[in-house]
């Protein structure tokens, strides 16, 4: 089973406050494998950690994480990497693992060692994992009868972000900023027909971002700078019907696509007064080019002769960073200059999360 096409299938088949205790099992595993692709250069300041997922021949997903280029995999079966976090001498990679009954399973590797988060009894995802202090917060989302739960996974315990009545809810990205949680993401309703909402929380409390000029809106990702809230995402144009790029600082919307082609956001990074959104442009014949806006000024990271994708943002320094995934594989920019971390093909691997650590 291809983890990565039942969750596509399942968000087109449905279009992210009670705790409760829950009791992380350990599932035995092969343990981490490493092993050497195309190293980053010795000269870069930070330790760069990623992660995704690789296939194998047989089209099987495997859970890997990168350091500095250098793959170590995670489990030789089907799993997936989706986040990653470095505390100490501590990697964490929070992810996906498949079930024997064809449900998926939120998991987190602890240098190596697999924990499973959530049950195999339900169909659940993770979408993004921070830490604060010791504690370690997973958001996703879990299938139950009749609806989608919005789920808050600290250190295996379970929260209910779906406080919403009777819609669907799916997070999509978490930050921390000082000790608060951010996590963002979409509702949906069972009207039967499309009606995404970008949403947002803080430390549990929810706040939905007006449709503006969008008939639908979904948000993937989200900071925080001082009192302002930055989260980007994308939504589709009342006029046009594109999909569009946007970003909301505090509920206020500001369009990044020009509405006459698809353009996504991806990651959003704020440095000072500046606003950075990673994120892809689709031309009409198809091909996804990854791009970067700052402050809403547009420039092209991939050439747009091939597919590339970007899906993760961070800083060292006045450095940026960007992660994605090209036709020749998993990619890293630093300030827009293309570092292939593999150079297989880029069906064969995939970058999800990315995290820089000062040497």
């Amino acid at each position: 089973m291809n983890i990565k096409y039942v969750l596509c299938l399942a968000a087109i088949i449905i279009i992210l406050i009670t705790s409760c205790s829950k009791s992380p099992s350990n599932k035995s595993d092969s343990g981490p494998k490493t092993t050497d692709t195309t190293t980053l250069p010795n000269n870069h300041a930070p330790d760069i950690y990623l992660t995704g997922a690789i296939n194998g021949p047989t089209n099987k997903q495997t859970a890997t994480y990168w350091k500095n280029g250098a793959a170590t995999v995670l489990s030789s079966a089907e799993t997936d990497g989706l986040s990653i976090a470095v505390s100490g001498k501590d990697v964490y990679v929070a992810g996906i693992r498949a079930a024997t009954n064809s449900n998926v399973v939120v998991v987190l590797w602890k240098n190596g060692i697999l924990t499973d988060i959530s049950d195999s009894s339900q169909f659940a995802t993770s979408r993004g994992m921070v830490m604060l202090g010791n504690d370690v917060y997973i958001a996703g989302y879990k299938f139950v009868p009749g609806s989608t739960k919005g789920i808050l996974w600290k250190n295996g315990v379970e929260q209910d972000l779906s406080s919403i009545g009777n819609e669907n809810v799916y997070p999509q990205g978490i930050s921390v900023n000082g000790s608060d949680i951010y996590i963002t993401g979409y509702t949906t309703s069972d009207s039967g027909t499309p009606d995404e909402n970008a949403i947002y929380w803080k430390n549990g409390i929810e706040t939905k971002l007006p449709l503006g000029d969008f008939t639908t809106s979904i948000a993937s990702s989200i900071c925080a700078s001082g009192a302002d809230i930055y989260v980007a995402g994308y939504g589709v144009d009342k006029v046009t019907g594109f999909n569009v790029a946007v970003y909301w600082k505090n509920g206020v919307e500001y369009k990044l696509g020009d509405i006459k082609s698809d353009t996504f956001s991806a990651a959003i990074a704020v440095q000072g007064t500046n606003v950075y959104v990673a994120g892809t442009v689709s031309d009409a014949s198809g091909v996804s080019t990854a791009v970067l806006w700052k402050n809403g000024v547009l420039s092209k990271l991939g050439d747009g002769s091939l597919n590339s994708y970007c899906t993760a943002m961070g800083f060292d320094g006045n450095d940026l960073y960007i992660a994605g995934h090209n036709h020749y594989g998993a990619v890293v920019w630093k300030n827009g200059v293309a570092q292939q971390i593999t150079t297989d093909n880029s069906s064969n691997s995939a970058i999800s999360s990315l995290v820089l650590v000062p040497k």
